[in-house]
């Protein structure tokens, strides 16, 4: 039997359900193990199950998501099939997806840091505009100016690089998806001005003064002082979802924003 973690949103309604499921899994004699576990059950929505795989980023763990929020894109039940989630683990009724993460290494004179995300890597300036030498595979593309860029894997790019006007991919599809934010456009600065999509072995290179610059990955985000150069690619770590309904990739982009 898998060793089993929840993950919950701090709201009544997710922590209510974590009980819930609690009392089944010890029912049907699972074991709980919240720090090194095999499978984590996440309830709640998109944004809590971003957290989940950062909190835990370096175990080979498989997630399962139970939608008690708003968009559920990685949720595999809804709440009133919450009486399948024991059988279906324990009969390990499913298959498995897996998503590159990205990785974003982030220079400066005397360090660098080494961050990982499910969705995107994306930096902005709060307070005052981002300027950028931005290459594709050490390749120059252009110089751009505005409030920051976006970088996303296909599994990301319907979320925030939607709401910019940037692509959806395919998720069957190893892609990079380069997206600016409010680009500066006039006689003197140009930029490419549209999403960019590359091959999933590529790499986008950010370089530049990149200080006071906000560096958001998901729902995290840390601040930069003094870096000089950031460098995004698809790792080699992945997440693991199960997969029970198989529901294709078109059914949930419909689901999640036209009906």
């Amino acid at each position: 039997m898998k060793r089993v973690a929840i993950f919950a949103k701090e709201k009544p309604l997710c922590q209510d359900t974590k009980k819930v499921v609690l009392n089944l899994l010890k029912e049907n004699d699972f074991p709980i193990d919240e720090n090194n576990p095999e499978v984590v059950i996440v309830i709640g929505g998109d944004g809590t199950f971003l957290r989940a795989v950062h909190r835990y980023l370096n175990n080979d763990v498989m997630f399962v998501g139970l939608n008690a929020g708003h968009l559920g894109f990685f949720s595999e039940f809804e709440l009133e099939e919450i009486n399948l989630l024991p059988q279906v683990l324990k009969e390990e009724k499913y298959d498995m997806k897996s998503y590159r993460l990205l990785n974003a290494v982030i220079s400066s004179i005397n360090e660098s840091k080494e961050i990982y995300a499910v969705n995107e890597v994306r930096i902005e300036n709060p307070f005052s505009s981002l300027t950028a030498d931005v290459s594709i595979d050490g390749k120059h593309l252009e110089k751009f100016r505005g409030n920051g860029l976006v970088v996303c894997s296909a599994i990301g790019s319907s979320a925030y690089n939607k709401s910019l006007g940037g692509a959806i991919v395919d998720t069957s599809m190893e892609t990079l998806e380069l997206t600016e934010i409010a680009a500066i456009q006039n006689n003197v600065y140009r930029t490419i001005s549209s999403s960019y999509v590359v091959n999933g072995e590529s790499t986008i290179t950010f370089e530049g003064r990149l200080n006071e610059v906000v560096v958001g990955f998901d729902s995290e985000t840390i601040h930069l002082d003094q870096a000089s150069k950031v460098t995004i690619s698809l790792s080699k770590k992945i997440i693991k979802l199960i997969d029970y309904k198989h529901i294709s990739h078109v059914k949930k982009l419909k689901d999640s924003f036209i009906e």
